[in-house]
């Protein structure tokens, strides 16, 4: 498991590497801890669904990934709606 830390030791980032690339899932954290994106590797390319969170802890944005190309996008608002599509 790879992990970084912010210079208050606080948990940025951790996440699997094979071969030098990011594998798997992995996760990054505001520095308060609470939890700021999450998303899946494979073969060392975004894959899938990648979220993105506010610092209050609710959903800021979806992104779709196949083969770290984006193909679909979905944001919301601070308080969770769902925002019109410009993707």
């Amino acid at each position: 498991m790879y992990k970084t830390y912010y210079p208050t030791g606080q948990l940025e980032y951790e996440g699997a590497m094979e071969n030098n690339k990011p594998a798997g899932a992995y996760k990054r954290y505001f520095e308060n801890g609470k939890l700021k994106e999450e998303g899946k590797y494979s073969f060392g390319k975004l894959d899938g669904t990648t979220k993105i969170y506010y610092e209050n802890g609710n959903l800021k944005m979806e992104e779709t990934y196949e083969r770290d190309k984006l193909v679909d996008v979905r944001e919301y608002d601070e308080q969770g709606n769902s925002k019109p599509q410009k993707f």
